[in-house]
């Protein structure tokens, strides 16, 4: 079950420093898996092997086993009680393995985590590998003989993680209760190499590859081409490698592109009404999105991509015949296009908005033209800023003029 001591190669192996003890309340029961018989741990016990093995934090070590988790847990550890927590560990948390080098949490202390999320109910080989850096950089998790990208969580390390806890298997110190199957658990004095954990999986492997294919189980069958497929498919391994790459390279284009809250148009949009005396229980006639009769009459807004630029152009029904016509305050709009777009497409802004809602009893409206889609934020921004509108420019004066010469034409700025 447990092999450990100075080996030089991943394959030589020594027998316990002394004979494990089950804790008081012990349920777990051998069964027959990867190499000899694994331990079945049922959440309520764990394995005691007393002082086995003493890493320090300026020392170079490895540790691992073979898994099958079946609920969160601590599957290795030699760890003190919180809220210290002095030592080291390997733990399983929502599919993900975590390695703790421990002299004072959370600020004296290693951890890291797996960023891929690993199905419960099948063997896989997790091993440790630590440098005796002090730094998250010299630790490395690797899982089916595989370096695993990880997540740095904690990364200030300066004091001794030695203590006097015993070495378990399947607990931390009195929490961490591990569920699920453990098997050769083992503990290097040296930094494992890819190839070091990719003969360990290996090895594990070996008991499969020398049945038959009809004596295999499902179970064996899937663990075996696995493990062909992370190791020895060459062009599905550099076609995975690829794709992490060009993944990789689509997050970092994203990131790099600024954002901007906004607005979302309300589908269908919400009915408005008047609020006699301004109460919102009691309410009046419906009111629809349209601008006061004074000013100029409200258009559809269009886009358009012509040439690879994209243009706004205001369209309302001719009096005569309701045919659509093109007014001429058609703007080019300073933005390119998405390359490869059709200089012949043409999208138009057809979601529903609340726009200002307004009340026949102050100014009567003129009446929206009817279009096919109803009026909404856009064309209420593109009116506001359109050569025909009369206050736009002029507040806008009035408000510089106050910034430079502390009054404004008008005094009221904000009326």
């Amino acid at each position: 079950m447990t092999r450990s001591g100075p080996q030089r190669g991943p394959r030589r192996r020594s027998k316990p420093a002394r004979r494990p003890k089950r804790s008081q309340n012990s349920r777990s029961s051998r069964t027959h898996r990867r190499l000899g018989k694994a331990l079945k741990f049922d959440g309520k016990t764990h394995i005691d092997l007393g002082p086995l093995v003493a890493f320090e934090r300026t020392n170079a070590f490895s540790y691992g086993a073979w898994v099958k988790v079946q609920s969160d847990g601590a599957i290795l550890s030699k760890i003190e009680k919180k809220p210290g927590r002095r030592g080291f560990d390997l733990f399983v948390r929502d599919g993900h393995f975590e390695v703790h080098l421990v002299h004072e949490f959370p600020d004296d202390a290693i951890r890291i985590k797996t960023k891929d999320k690993f199905a419960a109910n099948q063997w896989l080989h997790v091993l440790v590998t630590y440098d005796g850096s002090g730094k998250g950089a010299g630790m490395k998790l690797f899982i089916d003989g595989r370096a695993r990208d990880v997540e740095i969580e904690k990364d200030k390390l300066s004091g001794p993680i030695t203590n006097n806890e015993p070495l378990r298997i399947g607990s931390r110190n009195e929490e961490g209760n591990f569920t699920g199957l453990i098997d050769d658990a083992r503990f290097y004095d040296r930094t494992l190499g890819a190839e070091d954990a990719r003969l360990l999986v290996f090895e594990g492997m070996m008991p499969i590859v020398a049945k038959s294919g009809g004596k295999r189980t499902q179970e064996e069958h899937d663990d075996l081409r696995r493990f062909y497929k992370d190791n020895y498919a060459v062009d599905y391994i550099r076609s995975e490698a690829a794709l992490a790459k060009a993944r990789q390279a689509k997050d970092d284009l994203i990131k790099a592109i600024p954002t901007s809250m906004i607005m979302e148009e309300m589908d269908p949009p919400r009915e408005t009404f008047q609020l006699i005396r301004g109460d919102f229980r009691n309410k009046g006639e419906k009111v629809v999105a349209n601008t006061p009769a004074f000013l100029p009459a409200i258009r559809k807004a269009i886009v358009e991509n012509k040439g690879g630029r994209l243009q706004l152009t205001t369209r309302e029904l001719d009096p005569a015949d309701g045919a659509v016509t093109d007014r001429s305050s058609e703007r080019a709009a300073d933005v390119t296009a998405a390359a490869g777009a059709s200089a012949e497409s043409t999208s138009e802004n057809t979601k529903g908005a609340d726009a200002l809602p307004t009340s026949s009893a102050k100014a009567p409206a003129k009446q929206a033209p009817a279009t096919s889609a109803p009026l909404n934020r856009l064309d209420l921004a593109v009116w506001l800023v359109s050569p025909e509108h009369p206050l736009t420019a002029r507040v806008t004066v009035n408000r510089y003029w106050a910034m430079f010469f502390g009054a404004g034409l008008v005094k009221t700025i904000n009326d």
